[in-house]
Order: structure tokens, then C-alpha cells, then sequence
């Protein structure tokens, strides 16, 4: 196995809140990790850490570049350059095309996750047709904003004409 994420007595102070304590870890490519916790317990500052979003107080961050051997100090290194070595930091963003159907919206994130084109209004060559699909959507009644927007008597549901069972 080989180290490709390492964490040397990692800290994070904010003024007198230490959000992440002496955190020391080592990772292997055969390795599957995740990090747990409570809100509040540093994962997110750990993150920010291993990215470059956060210079940490004490401590140091190395990581296996994609392309190299042994293992990179990227403590202090720049967001862009961490990830150029193949070490990036995804947001989690839930944001939903008001005005498309279900289907579209899950279009575009299918073409946008396959990488397939830039062009996000293009409908990819290996779409299936919209055969048997029906959208519907439950809204309060009397507003005519878009069911897209959150709310707790909104719902969608995306399903085919089969019958159950």
C-alpha cells in the first residue's frame, strides 16, 4: 500500500476556539475513509486543511501528487495548486433550475457529471426518448411561483406509467 494523504499534528485555531486538535492520520490508496462527527466537530475545518481553503495553525498536510512518488508538503500551498497535484475540495451545492421539469434538471447534471458538453440547454446524442415518463409536482395552493422553490407542502415525484408491483 501507499500513503497518498498524510496529517502531522494538524491544528486549527480561531481566535480561542481550536477547531481541530492535533489531528495525525495517514491514509493508503487501498484505504476507503471517512471522516464523522457531530456538527461543530472540525470535519468541514479539516477539509479546508487538506485543501487549502484554511492555513492551519500547527501542523503540516502532505499529500502523493497524481503524477509523482512520494508524498507533497502542500501546507501553505494555494487551493489551485493542491489541486493541480490531485487533491481538490467539492461543495456540496443543491441548487435546482427553476422553471425545467425533474427530468431536465437531472439531464443537466448527468451531462454535466459525464463531462459531455459545456452547453447545458444541448440534449445529449444517448438520451432516451421521454417515453412513459410523467413529472408532477404538488404546490400550495394559490401562488403561481415555480414548484421548484422549497417548501414543505411542495413535492415532486418523477416516476414511469408502469403499474405497481
Amino acid at each position: 500500500m501507499t500513503t497518498v494523504l498524510e496529517t502531522d499534528g494538524l491544528r486549527r485555531e480561531f481566535g480561542k476556539l481550536v477547531a481541530v486538535d492535533d489531528v495525525t492520520v495517514d491514509i493508503d490508496s487501498a484505504d476507503i475513509t471517512s471522516i464523522i462527527g457531530p456538527n461543530g466537530a472540525g470535519k468541514t475545518t479539516f477539509y479546508n486543511l487538506l485543501a487549502g481553503q484554511l492555513e492551519p495553525t500547527a501542523g503540516r498536510v502532505r499529500i502523493k501528487p497524481r503524477n509523482g512518488d512520494g508524498l507533497t508538503e502542500v501546507t501553505g500551498m494555494d487551493p489551485y495548486e493542491i489541486t493541480e497535484l490531485g487533491l481538490a475540495r467539492a461543495f456540496q451545492i443543491n441548487n435546482l433550475f427553476e422553471g425545467l421539469t425533474v427530468l431536465d434538471n437531472v439531464r443537466i447534471a448527468r451531462i454535466s457529471r459525464d463531462g459531455r458538453t459545456l452547453d447545458l440547454t444541448a440534449r445529449a446524442t444517448g438520451d432516451e426518448p421521454r417515453r412513459n415518463v410523467q413529472t408532477s409536482h404538488t404546490a400550495t395552493p394559490g401562488r403561481s411561483r415555480s414548484p421548484w422553490r422549497s417548501g414543505p407542502t411542495r413535492r415532486w415525484c418523477c416516476s414511469t406509467n408502469r403499474p405497481p408491483g
